[in-house]
């Protein structure tokens, strides 16, 4: 039996539709904002996320037993499409369990969550982490029209300081520190906020997560027996 392996998320989220595939027993991405919203938030707890299941293939079994593959979605609101391009001398990783998860990962950092038909991107609220909400979540992520920008401030008698995932993805983590102070200043020069350590510590480990910590726990599945693969499929995604 194989051991299960850990990655980092760019590892995975980078390589997706050029490595990583769906296969077409899967359905289409059907979580709602809350569920990604409890994702990050398990996240930034450091809570587990779950273990993922791939089916690691090379091209050339793919193509002898013409074993499709689909990309995964660059929108909320589109349909999963095949990818026909099979090279027999790469390998392939086809997600058996956990695609939602992906997907959202996907979404969130290189995509867009579609909401009224408009493309809207994920943010966090860098005040968040004190105090847990009714809903159980302590670290508040929320969709929003990307038009809004890398930050903005919101007030209904709690104040919010908005900012975009991807942005806090794509800073450089090996200087993170100097990225803090540029995104401190930044803030208190457009909204007159001081930010403490703890709100900078935020940013800091929400960026840790998605980009150095290996926290995809996956089982390599190598099984050549399609209807076994099928099984197994079956089984994991009705709890068994």
């Amino acid at each position: 039996m194989q051991d299960y392996e850990r990655k980092a998320v760019p590892e995975v989220v980078e390589e997706i539709n050029r490595k990583y595939f769906l296969p077409d027993i899967q359905r289409n991405f059907v979580w709602k904002p809350e569920q990604v919203y409890t994702l990050f938030d398990s996240i930034m707890r450091d809570y587990p996320i779950s273990t993922f299941l791939f089916w690691k293939q090379n091209g050339a079994y793919l193509r002898k037993e013409k074993i499709k593959k689909l990309e995964f979605v660059k929108t909320s609101k589109e349909q999963n499409k095949e990818n026909a391009e099979i090279s027999a001398a790469k390998e392939y990783f086809l997600v058996l369990d956990g695609q939602q998860r992906l997907t959202t990962f996907y979404l969130v950092l290189k995509g867009n969550y579609i909401v009224r038909n408009n493309a809207y991107d994920l943010y966090f609220n860098i005040l968040s982490g004190e105090e847990e909400q009714e809903d159980g979540i302590l670290y508040e992520f929320k969709f929003f029209n990307k038009n809004k920008g890398v930050s903005f401030t919101e007030d209904n008698g709690d104040k919010k300081l908005w900012y975009k995932v991807k942005d806090i993805y794509d800073l450089n983590i090996a200087q993170i520190f100097s990225e803090l102070t540029g995104i401190s200043k930044s803030i208190k020069d457009s909204y007159a906020l001081e930010l403490s350590d703890t709100q900078k510590n935020n940013i800091a480990r929400l960026c840790q997560y998605l980009k150095t910590e290996k926290i995809i726990y996956y089982y390599p599945e190598v099984e050549q027996d399609y209807d076994k693969v099928l099984d197994i499929f079956v089984r994991t995604n009705s709890g068994g």
